[in-house]
């Protein structure tokens, strides 16, 4: 890591620290400061996990001792506000996590980007035709309509990419089409995949 990106990281690690507690001189903060101790809250997702690992990774490098908070975002987030995370390595922004974010965008400071131009998408598999399924609104198309399933299996009800797909739902007219978007756990959504690509639906 450079040195400058390496001081702009500890800058916004202590600025974080900070500010999520109400008197960083008292005997608690100064303890965890000195101790160089740093709790990182971590959204219990696989490509989370990906990259929380990094993070703690570098932080562990650096002296640090990381204590891991797992949990969905709705979990993570107020605990930035209340002092009980320090850190947060997977908020999408400005849009994808916006609601969970504002509540403690005052006492909270955004550190930098990990990604660039990041998504939230749904896709099919490459035997669907693309000249019948190419875009959400293609989903409408009564020819469409008639093969594919009518279940739309998501993340889990927590996630940012369920709160988003409802809204896709709604833009887009997906309900009235006959569709559902259905949260589920991880393992649920990798057996729907794995059956509906055995069944080339």
């Amino acid at each position: 890591m450079k040195p400058f990106r390496k001081a702009l990281l500890f800058t916004a690690l202590l600025l974080v620290f900070t500010i999520t507690n109400s008197v960083p001189t008292d005997a608690k903060s100064h303890e965890k400061l000195t101790d160089r101790r740093i709790t990182h809250g971590q959204v219990g997702l696989s490509f989370y996990t990906v990259v929380g690992g990094v993070v703690q990774e570098i932080l562990k490098r650096e002296g640090y001792t990381v204590n891991l908070i797992e949990g969905h975002h709705a979990e993570i987030f107020p605990q930035l506000d209340r002092g009980k995370v320090d850190i947060l390595a997977a908020a999408k922004l400005p849009s994808g996590h916006a609601k969970h974010y504002a509540p403690v965008k005052k006492a909270t400071f955004r550190i930098t980007k990990l990604y660039e131009d990041a998504r939230f998408f749904w896709v099919v598999p490459d035997y669907v035709p693309a000249d019948a399924l190419a875009s959400i609104d293609d989903l409408k198309k009564p020819d469409v309509r008639e093969k594919m399933p009518k279940q739309i299996v998501s993340l889990p009800e927590a996630t940012g990419l369920i709160a988003g797909g409802r809204r896709v739902m709604e833009a887009f007219g997906l309900n009235q089409a006959g569709y559902e978007l259905v949260a589920a756990s991880p393992a649920k959504r990798l057996g729907v995949f794995r059956e509906a690509l055995e069944n080339k639906e």
